[in-house]
């Protein structure tokens, strides 16, 4: 019985060890990601632009936000990123952020705020 608990409590702590490690570097991603963007685009992106033209042609600006999270080291795909979420242990609205090809400043900054919880 308790060598049972000892592996129960191990496997907890493995797992949040494991969440910890996700958010960590998924919010390495969303940073270089935003800080890519403001160089690309300048400081006001996030603020109301749908559509850019910038170093890499017309894109939107959910496109945009895609290459450059993939360019900062994100899954290349929507699933791969959806299950980096999934393992940091995110709620669907931090997860949306970080998956979708989405961008918008309240949608960053609330996927920073919960990423920051745990460090």
């Amino acid at each position: 019985m308790m060598s049972l608990l000892v592996l129960v409590a191990f496997m907890s702590t493995n797992s949040d060890a494991q969440d910890q490690n996700a958010r960590s570097i998924m919010l390495n991603h969303v940073k270089q990601a935003e800080a890519q963007m403001k160089a690309e685009f300048g400081p006001k992106v996030f603020l109301g632009r749908a559509e850019l033209d910038g170093p890499h042609g017309h894109e939107t600006i959910g496109q945009a936000w895609a290459r450059v999270l993939i360019a900062a080291g994100a899954p290349a795909t929507v699933r791969g990123r959806e299950e980096l979420a999934k393992k940091a242990g995110l709620d669907p609205q931090a997860s949306m952020a970080y998956a979708a090809p989405l961008a918008n400043l309240d949608a960053i900054e609330y996927l920073e705020t919960e990423l920051e919880k745990a460090h």
